[in-house]
């Protein structure tokens, strides 16, 4: 399992890397289940969306989750995406 930054579709953050296939060790797989811990902060939509279609070519889409923001939690926290390999 790993816990990768990124879930708001960053340029450059280790989770675009990933979905872009740049890192030589790390690829994702089709049957790898990808967690996004938190929704789109403002702004953000297209970023995460462009980051949720770059994993979509590369895993069944449905093991890409996008987990709903808890109430008690702030909309500003932006938490990492899992990726269970």
């Amino acid at each position: 399992m790993l816990l990768v930054a990124g879930s708001q579709g960053q340029e450059n953050s280790a989770m675009t890397r990933i979905a872009g296939g740049e890192f030589k060790d790390i690829r994702l797989q089709p049957n790898d289940l990808v967690i996004f811990s938190a929704d789109p902060l403002p702004g953000n939509e297209l970023a995460v969306s462009s980051l949720v279609d770059a994993i979509a070519k590369k895993v069944q889409p449905s093991c890409i989750q996008i987990l709903p923001v808890v109430p008690s939690m702030s909309r500003a926290m932006a938490l990492p995406a899992i990726i269970c390999c």
